[in-house]
């Protein structure tokens, strides 16, 4: 017929992964079963397809469809003008051929998403094999004066590419009145969630927040200086204390002195701190030597915490290393249940969209927000605002600061500014012709100052948005409840 048969056989360009059978039982169950075309119009494609006979005619049936027409063969029939082109290599051309592919089915419809799906799946078995021999390709004939990760980034695009492909048969639909009744004899039980909340310990946080989430993407903005790394480090501390997962991606610290942070967190008191500036420095009394080695005690053998510290790494990068954290957290009965990378401006993008910052960002936010979900993981990105907080007199974030980074704003579910009234007061402090009484001023507002964290709740899929007030001691890298 001028059709080729079923070959899963590899042989480089000329045997690629197919399965004429599968194809030709979609077309037939499609035009026997018109329901099934709405389970997979929305991620099939005709490029799938191996045969371009069977990609022109899957068109044809959707298009249909979407007009609300019957399809039948005899509706099929008047539009197969289009299809001329098969009429020399088929007997009987293309009409010939569908009354044959008709008269072969009896199929219910329920098993046109299997169908479609190993179509799928086939089809990027294809386009991996094209994409890697490209590689190899390129590879050998790459010049010695360009960079060899700009083409392993190419390569990452490409596979990102195919992830997104895969979300479409990965989708699965749930029914309104089980989901409903579940919900409902969970509240009536008073059992937990299928995705229990994170909880920290703070009062406060864990009330505005409802504590953190699997399968969600948390933004936590601010300006330099303001906190950012020293709240994010402090958080992770408490949810380790609570048997919560955590692996800390750093792109900017060295691990010695995210973890020179912890010690200083873990040992905390209000009355003597130990800052991690005189850690760092050996600056130290034998008794805050026992208090560290107790801390260290907790991290290294009770807290379920690791850091990774990382170069300008791709998203892919990071997803592969927190699949590896994973099996190996999994390996020890402990859970992985957040990923916090600091930062996001230090994530390389891929190549794809080189020379436009806006797009870069967007595609890395958005990877960011797929990782969660594959994962399985609530994922906290550290985010620093650009310039223009500075140039105004109100100096508080809010939501039109990331105007220009990317999708951000829509990406993520949670969006959370920090903010230090002491920092900027600390830099107007009255100079050495100031008056007692300017000097008592700014004593004044320094000391109601002192201390004290904004956390803005900018954006919250599930929960209010407003100021929550925080204890944040950023020396010794400790955030508390302010009531404590």
């Amino acid at each position: 017929m001028g059709i080729a048969q079923t070959n899963n056989s590899y042989n480089p360009v000329t045997n690629l992964p197919h399965d004429i059978v599968i194809e030709q039982a979609l077309i037939s169950t499609l035009i026997d079963q018109n329901s099934a075309i709405d389970d997979v119009a929305g991620w099939l494609t005709s490029e799938h397809f191996w045969e371009p006979l069977h990609g022109d005619l899957y068109e044809l049936i959707v298009d249909l469809r979407s007009s609300a027409q019957s399809i039948t063969i005899i509706t099929i029939k008047p539009h197969l003008e289009a299809l001329k082109e098969y009429d020399q290599e088929l007997e009987g051309g293309a009409w010939g051929y569908l009354t044959r592919l008709a008269a072969t089915s009896m199929m219910p419809a329920s098993v046109a998403k299997d169908y479609a799906r190993d179509i799928v799946r086939l089809s990027l078995r294809r386009r991996c094999i094209q994409d890697a021999e490209d590689f190899i390709k390129n590879a050998h004939l790459l010049p010695r004066d360009k960079n060899v990760v700009d083409l392993v980034g190419e390569m990452g695009a490409k596979l990102t590419s195919f992830m997104s492909e895969l979300q479409g048969e990965d989708t699965t639909e749930f029914d309104a009145n089980d989901v409903i009744r579940e919900i409902i004899q969970r509240l009536e039980a008073g059992r937990p969630t299928d995705n229990p909340p994170i909880t920290t310990g703070l009062h406060d946080f864990d009330k505005l927040t409802g504590g953190l989430r699997r399968n969600e993407f948390y933004l936590v903005a601010g300006r330099p200086s303001m906190g950012k790394s020293g709240f994010g480090i402090s958080m992770a501390m408490k949810m380790a204390r609570r048997g919560f997962g955590q692996y800390f991606i750093s792109l900017e610290m060295t691990a010695d002195r995210v973890f020179q942070r912890c010690l200083s967190e873990l040992a905390y008191s209000r009355d003597h701190p130990i800052e991690y500036s005189r850690i760092d420095q050996w600056d130290v009394s034998e008794t805050e030597i026992s208090r560290l080695k107790d801390a260290t005690a907790r991290l290294t053998q009770e807290l379920p915490f690791t850091v990774n510290q990382q170069a300008a790494p791709t998203v892919i990068d990071i997803e592969a290393a927190c699949r590896r954290m994973k099996r190996a957290m999994e390996r020890r009965g402990q859970s992985l249940d957040v990923v916090w990378i600091d930062y996001l401006g230090l994530i390389r993008p891929t190549s794809t969209y080189a020379g436009s910052k806006y797009a870069e960002t967007t595609e890395v936010s958005n990877q960011l927000m797929a990782m969660a979900k594959r994962l399985g993981v609530a994922v906290v990105c550290l985010a620093q605002l650009s310039r223009q907080v500075e140039q105004r007199d109100e100096k508080r974030p809010r939501l039109s600061d990331l105007r220009d980074s990317g999708s951000l704003e829509q990406d993520a579910d949670t969006i959370l500014f920090v903010y230090r009234d002491e920092y900027y007061i600390e830099r107007e402090k009255p100079g050495t012709f100031s008056s007692v009484e300017n000097e008592a001023d700014w004593d004044a507002t320094m000391s109601s100052a002192k201390n004290k964290l904004e956390l803005i709740a900018a954006k919250q899929r599930n929960g209010p948005t407003r100021t929550l007030s925080l204890f944040f001691d950023v020396a010794s890298n400790f955030v508390g409840d302010l009531s404590e």
